[in-house]
């Protein structure tokens, strides 16, 4: 397998991807990835990327604006979570493996997990769709509606992310970073996004190794995430979708997922019988899930 660093731009910003090649494969077809909330490229994606290459499937994985390897001169915090800039960065990434020689551009899918599987659908359900001509998706354990997602949460922690967004945002004017949270264990007095029962350990596990990351994100990126809803570009995507979910999943909702599904034209469904991050490396239901997707990304590319 051969890793090589590149750097694409992204509104003046410099991302950050590594690009995995399959060896003796001339002009591979490519998946480009990313991770989910707050999450760096190469958190819990090592045995998907080397299986996706074992089968003759190049993987372009690229970080964020603000995470990672990828910089933001036009945030003043790292590590914001904002859905609008996030699809401009899958914009710049996609528009950059175009140019790549490397791989067969006509045979593009997308992998997304969690926050990120929300994103491929959207990119999906586009016009970016046909402007770069995406053949297949893989949406892994995806966020699917905001609504739906502060609904759950509760009164109580609904009204804490308000004040703590609206909180960020009045000291970020000012040039003060109100941070939260990411992850928490459920309980905690202190706020943290997210808050299921073993959660907690499980993010920490992998994101174990990276010097970059931080359990920490500007507070006013959750008046952004309160209104990103991809259920909502579902109905417009043209290309085949697997919709990957846990039947266990504390933190997605198994009806979403499905209310999602059934308004995509050409979808399969994967159902596991686990929770959220039992689909990253090292979870129990990885080589399984790992199975599936590339199986369908083999078929479809």
């Amino acid at each position: 397998m051969n890793k090589t660093v590149h750097h694409f731009s992204c509104m003046g910003s410099r991302c950050e991807a590594d690009l995995y090649l399959p060896e003796a494969v001339a002009k591979a077809p490519v998946v480009v990835l990313a991770q989910g909330y707050g999450a760096e490229r190469g958190f819990g994606t090592s045995g998907l990327i080397t299986a996706l290459v074992k089968a003759g499937i190049a993987v372009f994985a690229f970080d964020y604006r603000g995470f990672g390897g990828s910089e933001n001169i036009h945030q003043e915090f790292r590590q914001l979570i904002d859905p609008a800039r996030q699809l401009e960065d899958w914009q710049a990434a996609l528009s950059y493996v175009h140019r790549l020689p490397e791989v067969d551009i006509t045979r593009l899918g997308l992998w997304g997990s969690s926050f990120a599987g929300g994103h491929v659908l959207s990119v999906a359900g586009s016009e970016w769709s046909r402007v770069f001509r995406i053949k297949a998706v893989v949406a892994q354990i995806p966020h699917c509606d905001s609504r739906t997602a502060f609904k759950k949460a509760g009164l109580k922690m609904s009204m804490r992310a308000l004040g703590h967004g609206l909180k960020g945002l009045l000291l970020g004017a000012a040039g003060i970073n109100h941070t939260v949270a990411i992850i928490g264990r459920p309980g905690d007095a202190t706020f943290a996004v997210l808050q299921h029962p073993g959660w907690y350990e499980a993010y920490l596990r992998i994101a174990a190794g990276s010097t970059t990351w931080e359990n920490a994100m500007p507070a006013k990126s959750l008046l952004t995430v309160s209104t990103y809803h991809p259920v909502d570009y579902a109905a417009n995507i043209p290309c085949p979708v697997l919709m990957v979910y846990g039947l266990k999943d504390s933190g997605i909702p198994v009806d979403d997922v499905e209310r999602t599904a059934n308004l995509i034209k050409e979808v399969e469904r994967f159902a596991f019988d686990g929770d959220h991050f039992e689909a990253y490396d090292g979870g129990a239901c990885h080589a399984q899930i790992v199975e599936r997707e590339v199986a369908f990304l083999k078929e479809r590319l």
